[in-house]
């Protein structure tokens, strides 16, 4: 169902997700540097993520990791492809670095002579004096800082690399609170934080300063904002409405797939037996 359902990262839709989306842009200008979005599967977690990043696109770099996607979850894995990042590949290329910065020289002199893997190197070695200098970078740019996001870090509580990531986790929180301009966003389902707080009780309490939960299902008066803003059919929007409180509670996931796909339910994860019973 996630390849059926589409929105444009540029627009929120909602006034709910709304409201979210600008409480995380407030947490990161007030200086919270660990941002943890909660939130069940097709709650709009990564969709939140990504327009936020595009809000703040003038002011700080950003690099985005789809975590799914990283077979290992360890903090020297993470690094070393937040380190490949063509943002940050371009960032060191076209410095310009004055007479006396010797770091900014010697970051240019590694990635000239041993390429992006020779960042990878350095970032994995001098994860701090790393980061550091992207946010030195950044603030030289004239930008505010620098944000890494982490989407899905751990896909459910039972995920075998969920100790690792709790660990990379960690890591980032220890490097974030020596850096004054560096910030990490991360998505987690709401089973993974409640491992959190069972198995780490030191890390839940700073994810608490900023943690962010995402309604689980979308209300009536959400179809008609969603339909303003997607490619749906007019047939659907009048038929979802028509069938809204015969239908399972619905996710944003859903409810989009839904207002495309209006005639096959089963596309979106509805069974036509679940509705027909809900009607009889």
């Amino acid at each position: 169902m996630r390849n059926l359902v589409y929105i444009n990262p540029d627009v929120v839709v909602g006034k709910k997700w709304i409201e979210i989306r600008d409480k995380i842009i407030e947490f990161i200008k007030s200086g919270i540097y660990l941002i943890t979005i909660i939130g069940r599967p097709g709650t709009g977690k990564t969709h939140i993520v990504q327009n936020v990043l595009r809000k703040l696109a003038r002011e700080y770099l950003y690099v985005y990791l789809d975590l799914t996607l990283l077979e290992d979850k360890n903090f020297t894995n993470v690094i070393s492809s937040i380190a490949q990042n063509s943002q940050i590949v371009n960032l060191i290329k076209y410095m310009k670095c004055s007479r006396n910065d010797k770091n900014c020289k010697y970051l240019q002199s590694i990635l000239s002579n041993y390429g992006v893997r020779g960042i990878q190197d350095y970032a994995m070695s001098k994860p701090i004096e790393f980061l550091q200098e992207i946010v030195r970078f950044c603030k030289i740019r004239g930008l505010n800082g620098f944000i890494i996001t982490l989407d899905e870090g751990a896909i459910s509580s039972d995920d075998p690399m969920i100790m690792k990531y709790i660990k990379t986790l960690h890591a980032f929180r220890n490097i974030c609170a020596k850096i004054n301009g560096l910030y990490v966003i991360n998505t987690m389902l709401p089973d993974v934080l409640n491992y959190i707080s069972k198995v780490d009780t030191p890390l839940m309490d700073i994810l608490r300063l900023g943690i962010i939960s995402l309604p689980d299902y979308v209300d009536f008066e959400d179809i008609d904002e969603f339909s303003k803003v997607i490619e749906c059919k007019d047939k659907c929007v009048e038929e979802v409405k028509k069938l809204f409180d015969k239908y399972p509670p619905l996710t944003v996931r859903q409810l989009i797939c839904l207002l495309q796909n209006c005639d096959k339910p089963e596309l979106c994860g509805i069974s036509i037996e679940e509705i027909e019973i809900s009607i009889d």
